[in-house]
């Protein structure tokens, strides 16, 4: 099950992205501006301009969310703290694994396993104060 939300604002790149998650190849980059979010309260963004050069231009934000909206808690490179395990590390270091997937994490792309099952996190993205409720 991939849970993955894509999201860029301009419509051609977006279709890249996706493109570039759907294949899951190596050494191909996602478009600047592509949001990747697994879970609400965390994300990643590629920026250009040479940010974060280490993390390949991504920028990892710890988020707070809540139905007026959303703030953000951290943001940065390689100091942004994971919270999601308990075991608080930092994103780019566990992205890192899957460098040659241009720091996005999968199942197969190295990256440490979370150990949560993929219900958890369908679970997480449908509590997201600030969507509404799926459809049944």
């Amino acid at each position: 099950m991939r849970n993955t939300r894509v999201f860029n604002a301009k419509p051609k790149k977006l279709r890249k992205a996706m493109r570039i998650l759907e294949k899951s190849k190596p050494r191909r980059r996602f478009p600047k501006g592509t949001i990747i979010q697994l879970v609400p309260f965390e994300a990643m963004v590629k920026r250009g301009g040479g940010f974060n050069k280490e993390g390949r231009g991504w920028e990892f934000f710890r988020l707070e969310v809540s139905p007026e909206g959303t703030t953000i808690v951290q943001r940065g490179g390689p100091e942004v703290v994971n919270i999601l395990t308990g075991n608080p590390s930092s994103c780019q270091g566990c992205h890192a694994d899957a460098k040659k997937f241009d720091f996005v994490c999968e199942k197969s792309h190295g990256c440490v396993e979370l150990g949560l099952p993929d219900i958890v996190f369908e679970t997480l993205q449908n509590a997201d104060p600030r969507c509404p409720p799926p459809a049944e």
